[in-house]
Formats: structure tokens, C-alpha cells, sequence
């Protein structure tokens, strides 16, 4: 997986980059394949951040004692 170029404006919607938590991402975003500040308002970056912070919820009750964690084996958060 390859860091999107354009993430320096996406960090404050969706954080500090991993591939896990991109894939996480794409996976979760119902069908978008990209995500640019360019493109898409605020108000929908942003809902895409509280999408993916209720999926990641869901997969971490789905998974007690172990939450997801990303290549450096740091916890995904969307903050």
C-alpha cells in the first residue's frame, strides 16, 4: 500500500498514516477510492471520520483484547 501524496491535508480528519488504517479506510468507506480535501467538502471528511471511528468500534468489540493495530503495532484511532 502506498501513502496517498495528498495526506498532509487528510491528517486532521482521519490522523497519523499506516496502511492498515488506510486499508482499513477504503474498506470502509462504502465504495470511495480516494479521498481528497480537494474534492470533497469538509462536512463530508468529516463524516467519513465518524464512519470509520463506528466501524473501528465495531471491530474492536468484535474483538475484545485485541484492537486493531497497525504495521508499527501502534493502535488505529481516527481522531
Amino acid at each position: 500500500m502506498q501513502k496517498p501524496k495528498n495526506w498532509d491535508t487528510l491528517e486532521p480528519f482521519f490522523g497519523t498514516y499506516s496502511d492498515v488504517k488506510y486499508r482499513f479506510m477504503l474498506a470502509n468507506s462504502n465504495g470511495a477510492g480516494e479521498f481528497s480535501t480537494e474534492t470533497m467538502s469538509w462536512a463530508m471528511l468529516n463524516s467519513y471520520r465518524i464512519l470509520f471511528q463506528n466501524a473501528l468500534n465495531a471491530y474492536n468489540a468484535a474483538h475484545p483484547g485485541n484492537p486493531l493495530t497497525d504495521e508499527n503495532n501502534q493502535l488505529v484511532t481516527f481522531e
